[in-house]
């Protein structure tokens, strides 16, 4: 027994110096593994990114051939579909719009202000704006042959405004629509760009659709979209 007591009392712990030798130690070879982890989580969030940018896009393209091909009476293209109004039409651009029996219809990502929406001559409620970055979709009576997209005080108006799927589809991303028409118009060439930030310049993911149109309808580039004028 006073053996083992003359042992332990014999011992000697660790000095300060020793214990800070050993505690940078560790940090370093924490911080060695916690880099060697940080590029496999990054590739694992890029992954996780593109993947869910393409469901987006497939989704968005789906969307849009299934009203894009019920055109009937005609079909054209705006550079910019935030604003329409006495803009002339062409082959391409960011936002389609085209003709069926009963109504106009605009698809386009370009984002809208805040619209009031018309039952034949009559305000009925208005829709919130919709930001850049999500695909919505504009219905404009077409009774007449001539809609208007503002009304005789330059406010925007439509018979319909939807934004086609809420903000949560997106996952936090935005997306870019284009539209290509053959001069034919029997087919549309739909491309839907994803991108991870507000600004739409950091694209994760692009794919494109062929359209094939039912009807033989002609392209139409004569200003369509007018301001209502005053009573």
């Amino acid at each position: 027994m006073k053996r083992i007591r003359s042992v332990l009392r014999g011992r000697e712990g660790m000095t300060l110096v020793e214990l800070i030798v050993s505690a940078g130690l560790l940090c370093l070879v924490i911080a060695v593994f916690s880099a060697s982890l940080r590029p496999a989580a990054e590739i694992s969030r890029r992954t996780q990114e593109l993947n869910s940018a393409e469901l987006i896009a497939d989704d968005l393209l789906e969307t849009v051939r299934s009203r894009v091909e019920t055109a009937t009476e005609y079909i054209k293209c705006y550079e910019n579909g935030a604003d329409i109004t006495g803009q002339t039409g062409s082959s391409r651009g960011s936002a389609v719009e085209f003709g069926t029996s009963n109504a106009v219809e605009l698809l386009t990502a370009d984002g809208c202000a805040e619209t009031a929406i018309m039952v034949g001559s009559r305000a009925a409620g208005t829709e919130a704006a919709v930001e850049k970055g999500y695909l919505l979709e504009r219905y404009y009576d077409n009774s007449t042959g001539v809609f208007y997209s503002k009304n005789a005080d330059g406010t925007p108006c439509a018979r319909a405004l939807a934004q086609t799927y809420a903000k949560g589809f997106y996952m936090g991303l935005r997306a870019g629509l284009y539209f290509e028409l053959d001069e034919s118009g029997r087919t549309v060439t739909a491309t839907v760009t994803i991108f991870r930030d507000a600004d739409m310049t950091d694209a994760v993911f692009s794919d494109s659709l062929l359209i094939d149109l039912r009807y033989d309808i002609p392209v139409k580039t004569g200003v369509t979209a007018q301001q209502r004028p005053a009573a």
